[in-house]
């Protein structure tokens, strides 16, 4: 049975375990690889909740100024995962259309994040990174490897991918409003 359905990967005690086998030893094998901070913490909150730097970076290229003025504001901001002016300046919780991306881009970014652990591909983020820090970045400040790098940047595509049809359809409602 693997060992990702046999032990409790979710709790700060794996990130702990992870963190004293790298420091005693750097080319030890992580006894959690897969586990809550190295998976869903660095490959599914890049801009925040919901994979939300995507919305701000297809804010940018709107024809409505005001959307291209929140995208500017708040793809800075985005980047060191605060994305509480995309929440107050866009209606995005408790609108279905917005709901779903949402969680396709996290759970998407999670399975992308687990199979590249898993197969090897790439080393877990072990080190713990500061919260504000970039996340387009946690991945390799954590691991210490390039290779993370790409995988973040195919997560990215990814949620951009999955965030397109909604943002189109979106915009499309709201000039129809108009």
């Amino acid at each position: 049975m693997p060992n990702e359905l046999t032990s409790n990967q979710t709790t700060i005690n794996a990130v702990v375990k992870n963190l004293d086998v790298i420091l005693k030893n750097t080319h030890a094998t992580l006894p959690y690889p897969e586990n809550l901070y190295s998976v869903y913490g660095t490959f599914s909150l890049l801009g925040g909740i919901g994979n939300t730097l995507a919305i701000s970076f297809f804010l940018l290229f709107m024809s409505s100024k005001r959307k291209q003025n929140l995208g500017l504001l708040s793809v800075f901001p985005s980047l060191f995962n605060n994305n509480q002016l995309l929440y107050f300046g866009l209606p995005l919780f408790l609108r279905p259309l917005m709901l779903v991306p949402m969680i396709l881009s996290s759970v998407a970014g999670t399975l992308v994040g687990y199979v590249a652990i898993a197969t090897h591909l790439i080393k877990p983020a072990s080190l713990v990174i500061p919260n504000n820090a970039p996340n387009l970045l946690t991945a390799f400040l954590g691991s210490g490897k390039l290779s993370s790098l790409i995988v973040v940047a195919i997560v990215f595509g990814l949620t951009v991918l999955i965030y397109k049809p909604f943002i189109e359809l979106d915009n499309a409602e709201v000039q129809n409003e108009k």
